[in-house]
């Protein structure tokens, strides 16, 4: 085998790393930008999940406080139909 045909098969070698190298670099690439694109879906929808859970409590709490007024009221009101009406010691009103 001649010298210029053992550099020319070692050239060709390194040729043939080198595409195999950038195809190797651009599949790589390729999946970095899949990803990020996958952890900004991610980060999206943590956010939405966050916001809601915000609102919830924030309507959680307008529900509590809510039934604290309901149950002062019921209970004023207990109190004043509870003088309109007496039980004698049989259970019967009058």
């Amino acid at each position: 085998m001649s010298a210029s045909k053992v550099i020319q098969d070692a050239v060709q070698g390194v040729v043939a790393s080198v595409n195999h190298g950038s195809q190797m670099s651009s599949a790589i690439k390729q999946s970095s930008i899949e990803q990020a694109t996958g952890v900004e879906q991610v980060h999206t929808e943590v956010n939405t999940i966050s916001q809601t859970v915000s609102s919830n409590a924030s309507v959680v709490n307008n529900l509590a406080s809510a039934s604290t007024v309901l149950l002062t009221q019921a209970n004023s009101l207990t109190a004043i139909i509870g003088q309109f009406i007496t039980w004698n010691r049989q259970g019967v009103w009058w």
